[in-house]
């Protein structure tokens, strides 16, 4: 890693990343309304909004009702704490 430049692209990265799962809808590998938790593994619950199950869209369109933050990250300021924020830190958030 000591060779590795880390960037941040911050919101950047939303705009790939629903472009991507756009893509996977016309390609007929996903639906908008499927369940997120279709996706993860069986042992990590996702949450619920209101009482419905978070959705794709719901998570494209910034409506699912998660917090902007998770609060399980550590370091000694911001950019440690998105650095070393693993899968399974999120996983364990959704607990």
């Amino acid at each position: 890693m000591a060779d590795t430049v880390f960037f941040f692209i911050g919101s950047v990265s939303k705009t790939f990343t629903a472009l991507l799962l756009q893509d996977m809808v016309e390609r007929g590998k996903m639906k908008l309304d499927d369940p997120v938790g279709k996706y993860l593994p069986k042992s990590v619950k996702m949450p619920v909004h209101g009482d419905q199950e978070i959705s794709l869209l719901d998570l494209a369109t910034h409506a699912a009702g998660l917090p902007t933050d998770p609060n399980n990250t550590s370091g000694k300021d911001v950019r440690e704490q998105y650095e070393t924020y693993t899968v399974e830190n999120m996983y364990q958030f959704f607990v």
